[in-house]
């Protein structure tokens, strides 16, 4: 994977508005490694980096980000930015974020987002601050321990591209126990 550069590297290339640049080095670079720099830019070069990471990992970058940085992002984004950022981020990332912020704030957001996200968004807020229940994925896969082994598989193939983890499969009866 080529060099993360500095944040120097960085903001030179900010600077000179070299945007496809940019863009190059942060899909050549690891979310945590993007967060990470992105925490030694000024905040204003910030929200322009962040708006350059491709839609679909820029959540993925926001998860890795401190809270007090990701409050900030927040501010700097568009009302539909937000929306989308928020939709794509996974739902325990977004319950841990939606803790982090004032009542009033993540009432605001919860109303941003579609209503599958937002039943799955209430659903772990609803568990008690601190538990681990409100901090897991609702995104996991889960068998009937009455199949065979090749049902097991066909539906891990079938169900499994939608799921956060695959290292982990439930074998769960019909009361979910």
């Amino acid at each position: 994977m080529p060099s993360v550069g500095s944040p120097t590297q960085w903001m030179e290339l900010i600077r000179q508005q070299r945007w496809e640049e940019l863009q190059k080095k942060l899909k050549d670079t690891h979310y945590s490694d993007i967060a990470e720099m992105l925490t030694e830019l000024p905040q204003k070069e910030r929200a322009i980096v962040f708006r350059l990471i491709d839609r679909e990992h820029a959540s993925e970058v926001f998860g890795y980000l401190p809270p007090s940085q990701q409050q900030e992002l927040i501010r700097s984004l568009s009302a539909g930015e937000t929306k989308l950022m928020l939709d794509l981020m996974r739902p325990d990332d977004r319950t841990r974020f939606f803790g982090e912020m004032p009542a009033e704030v993540t009432r605001k957001l919860l109303e941003e987002l579609s209503p599958e996200e937002l039943k799955e968004s209430r659903e772990l807020l609803g568990y008690p601050p601190e538990s681990v229940g409100r901090y897991m994925t609702p995104h996991y896969v889960a068998i009937s321990p009455k199949m065979t082994a090749g049902e097991a598989l066909d539906h891990i193939r079938k169900v499994g591209r939608h799921s956060e983890t695959l290292n982990v499969v439930y074998i769960l009866d019909a009361n979910g126990k």
